[in-house]
């Protein structure tokens, strides 16, 4: 299967509110804008962090598990270790992985993002 970008942005790496670390899924948080029209829920994407391109998902929405209406791009990088605080990074948004969604608990929400960084990682392995 050939993937291709479906969208690409470049965006300042922002202090979030540690909900992923707590979960077990530490984000890289990314300035929300609006105007990029980005289809909300969760992606495989593809960071770039100094020349170097790794694998991602990617939650564009409002935490509504957590009861927020604020939108938010949080981005999970797999197999990276860094501070990425201040910094600019680009993010490709090559599949549309599913929908927001309510979940009824952290258990059942971490059950879904396990599911989402598999799903993510098979569908990156194949472009």
């Amino acid at each position: 299967m050939v993937m291709t970008q479906v969208k690409s942005i470049r965006r300042l790496v922002v202090a979030g509110d540690k909900r992923g670390s707590k979960l077990g899924y530490p984000t890289a948080n990314l300035e929300f804008c609006p105007e990029d029209n980005l289809p909300e829920g969760v992606w495989a994407t593809i960071v770039n962090v100094n020349g170097q391109d790794y694998p991602s998902v990617t939650f564009v929405g409002a935490p509504v598990s957590f009861g927020g209406d604020k939108k938010k791009i949080e981005v999970f990088i797999f197999d990276y270790a860094g501070d990425l605080y201040d910094k600019i990074v680009r993010l490709d948004f090559m599949h549309w992985l599913r929908p927001v969604k309510k979940f009824a608990d952290e258990k059942d929400l971490i059950k879904q993002i396990t599911r989402d960084c598999h799903q993510a990682r098979e569908v990156l392995s194949n472009k």
